[in-house]
């Protein structure tokens, strides 16, 4: 399959880990979104998808917390 060109935004939290993670699995940064991004997505998964759903999952549960401690609505 094609890789077509995208642009996003980061924030330097990210861009820092992006790259401390690509240096760590001696890939590209690109190779290592693609593959957060399809495991993300449910399009391909292998045994790092679990470190990035748990990851993920962590997050959630915190923005979940906030959620129910400031009386907001759910997004």
């Amino acid at each position: 399959m094609a890789l077509q060109p995208k642009t996003f935004r980061a924030s330097e939290d990210i861009v820092r880990a992006l790259k401390q993670k690509a240096d760590e699995l001696k890939i590209s940064e690109s190779d290592v979104i693609n593959k957060a991004l399809k495991c993300y997505l449910g399009i391909y998964m292998d045994e790092n998808c679990d470190t990035y759903m748990s990851e993920l999952k962590i997050l959630e549960n915190k923005l979940n917390t906030l959620v129910k401690i400031n009386n907001l609505k759910e997004v």
